[in-house]
């Protein structure tokens, strides 16, 4: 099977804007846009600028910073996108751990034309409920015609971390598997959420936290997690509800 780098319409600015000139020109293009956006007496002295890195007003600099941060977004976007190509729609697979995963969460469906995720948002399930939920998917038709999908190790689910800050200065977890302690989440100032956000889009709209299949081993009736809003690795009760994203 071809597989196909997966390509997002941000990087061609992206790499434009390593050019520091044409990243002047743009900059200074947005300044005369959101000038031209705002009222004239709340943004006069917002022109009054005539090079990006000479801001007039407190209003222009904020303006400026939130500028900065958009585009340091879309860089953050791609780097973390690099690891995965897509298998067919709906599947991705990491180069990193040859891992194949649902680019949505379990109960939502794959929109290829607008590449995200369709469904009821809402969708939650028990730790118990994610394991039933997972077995009628693979005993009906399974998706893709796969019918191997499962929960997650904890191992393989925060492998999907992306920091981009790197990781927090904190005692690593035993998570029990026998192959060694995980970083327990990712540094402050990190991007949030702390994954791929173009290849699993769900997670800006479904909540931060999803299941895997490991016990804590802690304590009973407790299995580990990872809060993507930060990367954090935790451990949470079966009856509490997260989402679901099955791998194979």
């Amino acid at each position: 099977m071809n597989f196909q780098t997966l390509s997002y319409e941000f990087h061609p600015i992206q790499n434009q804007l390593r050019n520091s000139y044409i990243r002047k020109l743009f900059m200074k293009f947005a300044s005369l846009v959101l000038s031209a956006a705002c009222s004239l007496a709340a943004c006069s002295t917002f022109a009054q600028s005539d090079t990006f890195g000479k801001p007039t007003s407190p209003r222009q600099t904020a303006e400026i910073e939130r500028l900065q941060d958009l585009v340091a977004l879309s860089a953050v976007s791609a780097d973390s996108a690099k690891a995965f190509v897509e298998m067919v729609p709906g599947i991705v697979k990491d180069t990193r751990t040859s891992l194949q995963w649902m680019r949505c969460s379990l109960g939502l469906d794959w929109d290829a034309r607008t590449k995200t995720c369709l469904g009821n948002a809402a969708i939650r399930y028990t730790w118990e409920q994610a394991q039933v939920a997972t077995q009628a998917l693979n005993a009906a038709s399974g998706y893709a015609s796969y019918t191997d999908w499962r929960l997650p190790t904890i191992r393989e689910l925060q492998s999907l971390r992306f920091c981009s800050n790197g990781f927090r200065d904190l005692p690593d977890i035993d998570i029990g598997d026998g192959q060694g302690q995980v970083q327990r989440a990712c540094a402050f100032g990190s991007s949030s959420p702390a994954i791929a956000q173009t290849v699993f889009p769900d997670m800006l709209v479904r909540g931060f936290a999803s299941w895997s299949s490991s016990a804590t081993g802690t304590a009973s009736g407790f299995a580990w997690l990872v809060l993507f809003s930060h990367g954090e690795v935790i451990g949470a009760r079966h009856k509490e509800e997260f989402t679901v994203r099955l791998v194979r």
